[in-house]
């Protein structure tokens, strides 16, 4: 039975990183109605300019600014030579001094280059009214080549495709992605206090609802993976042994919460001993101090072995397995931190990295604060629940006061 290694919090990640062996399953072509939550295997750049063509911002009639150098603010009446609308461009000649009735996104005809808003003009018979003013060339008229050219990286490899990113692939053109392999994890919760949460069923003397079970697996999934629920090991070291058995070759991650420390006292720990190679830690962090990892004995499946308490799971959950995911991929998500100034004070201590719960908001000034929460157990999810931030606490500090800066990042 190994025993708890103390380190860092740092050293913790460096060591998922070099102990992580990465995947070999080659990428896949997805298509775009399945890609969102896939990871990009390759740079995606843009074969066009876009926009593609001069194009009108708004509805209204373009114009050439050279007809009316010098003009001041007096009304002029215009003849309309045309009318344009999107996808259907007007290849005819448009007399000197004349304008054009053109549609949100039609192209502009050659030579013209600025487009009076319709609400600024006054419509006639085959004419319209309007006073140039300041009219300058370029106003309301997206230029070919303004938003991206030809040849641009859009997007990154290792990038988690949500919506936008996926609508932007669409506006190229493409209808499939190049994406690296779907992560697929088992998520247990461990220990026979646990009940299922179900509406309506009352809890025994000594039991709690399982609130990690759907924590940690939504968690998983927010981080690219197929994560399954496989539910709660009984303390019964044959079930478990059996359960772990039966997991371990399908999946590409086990996931535990709850018992899979070093201690001899419980029985996932002692079955898992046996089953895998695992590395424990105590990590100088809080919440999440007990942290184990390791791969089983017969499979080429990683074993992550999470704290009991749920602020715990969650915080050591949301670093560790997004460091693991990150090695067996080959990718590099963005910090995601930003500097917040602290509306409160925070007491920590020397050596250990906090993770402090809270919400950050605008202040008058523009800038960002984050006032820490007043619940910050590890028993109980609340705190998560009522915030939108967690702020790092570096391990140097042992006390944070009103008005320093500090990282953080958002927690949605």
């Amino acid at each position: 039975m190994s025993s708890a290694i103390k380190a860092s919090f740092s050293d913790v990640i460096e060591a998922l990183h070099g102990a992580v062996r990465p995947l070999e399953r080659p990428p896949a072509e997805v298509p775009l109605m399945e890609a969102e939550g896939r990871f990009l295997a390759e740079d995606i750049s843009s074969r066009f300019d876009f926009p593609l063509f001069d194009n009108s911002a708004m509805d209204g009639y373009a114009v050439r600014t050279a007809d009316f150098a010098g003009a001041g603010d007096e009304v002029l009446t215009l003849c309309v030579a045309a009318e344009i609308t999107a996808g259907h461009p007007y290849d005819g000649s448009v007399p000197a001094g004349a304008s054009v009735r053109i549609m949100t996104g039609a192209k502009l005809p050659d030579g013209f280059d600025a487009v009076i808003p319709i609400e600024k003009t006054i419509s006639g018979s085959g004419t319209v009214d309007f006073a140039p003013g300041l009219l300058k060339a370029g106003t309301n008229v997206r230029r070919r080549g303004e938003i991206f050219r030809t040849g641009e990286v859009l997007l990154h490899r290792g990038t988690l495709l949500n919506k936008g990113h996926i609508g932007l692939a669409a506006s190229l053109g493409l209808g499939t992605l190049r994406c690296l392999p779907k992560l697929t994890a088992a998520i247990f919760s461990s220990g026979d206090e646990l009940v299922e949460p179900s509406d309506g069923a009352p809890l025994g003397e000594g039991r709690i609802y399982n609130a990690n079970g759907t924590y940690v697996t939504l968690l998983a999934r927010s981080l690219g993976i197929d994560a399954r629920y496989m539910g709660i090991l009984p303390d019964d070291p044959n079930e478990i042994e059996r359960r772990f058995r039966e997991t371990a070759g399908s999946f590409d991650i086990v996931i535990c919460s709850g018992g899979v420390g070093p201690g001899d006292c419980d029985f996932t720990a002692a079955v898992l001993n046996r089953l895998a190679v695992l590395h424990h830690y105590h990590v100088a962090m809080r919440p999440g101090k007990p942290f184990s990892f390791g791969y089983f004995n017969e499979t080429d499946t990683l074993i992550l072995g999470l704290p009991g308490n749920p602020v715990a799971a969650a915080n050591a959950g949301s670093h560790f397995i997004e460091a693991a995911s990150e090695t067996l991929l080959g990718t590099a998500r963005p910090s995601g931190t930003l500097q917040v100034r602290v509306a409160g004070r925070i007491k920590s201590r020397l050596g250990r990295q906090d993770f402090v719960r809270g919400t950050i908001s605008q202040s008058e000034d523009g800038r960002l604060d984050f006032h820490p929460g007043s619940q910050q157990s590890s028993a109980s999810l609340l705190g998560v629940a009522l915030g939108n931030a967690v702020l790092t606490v570096p391990a140097d500090r042992d006390l944070l006061s009103e008005g320093d800066l500090a990282e953080a990042r958002y927690t949605d």
